[in-house]
């Protein structure tokens, strides 16, 4: 794959244009995981916290995936064979209790990780496993 950000990124996925000529659905590619809202800053530009903008009006801050939950989903990623997985959300990711442990799972069974953060708790660990 030379670009797998570029415009014609599904034709890089043979199999899942010709599965839904013969009517068949394929796990996605990728899937965006948003395991929290909270968040360790007040970003004026945060999309989830200006006014102007609608994304956070019903969303509760202090809402999370729970861990159960979240095992369940990681075990539903690594069976339907999902290529890669980004953390991101109404809040930083990197603040969700479990993420060490969530990523590594991931990892350890061939799912690519990413995740939009602003940094703060990229640091020993997490930054370990997020940096493979």
């Amino acid at each position: 794959m030379s670009n797998i950000y570029g415009p014609i990124k599904l034709f890089n996925y043979p199999e899942h244009i010709t599965s839904l000529a013969g009517g068949k659905v394929l796990a996605p590619v990728h899937i965006r995981i948003k395991p929290t809202n909270s968040c360790n800053h007040n970003c004026w530009f945060c999309a989830y916290r200006v006014n102007n903008l609608d994304l956070g009006d019903n969303m509760k801050i202090r809402d999370q995936i729970p861990e159960d939950k979240m095992k369940e989903i990681v075990a539903d990623i690594i069976e339907m064979k999902v290529k890669a997985v980004t953390f991101s959300g109404g809040g930083e990711p990197l603040i969700y209790p479990h993420i060490a442990d969530t990523a590594r799972q991931l990892g350890e069974n061939g799912v690519k990780i990413a995740t939009l953060t602003n940094g703060t708790f990229l640091k020993g660990e997490v930054a370990e496993i997020f940096a493979k």
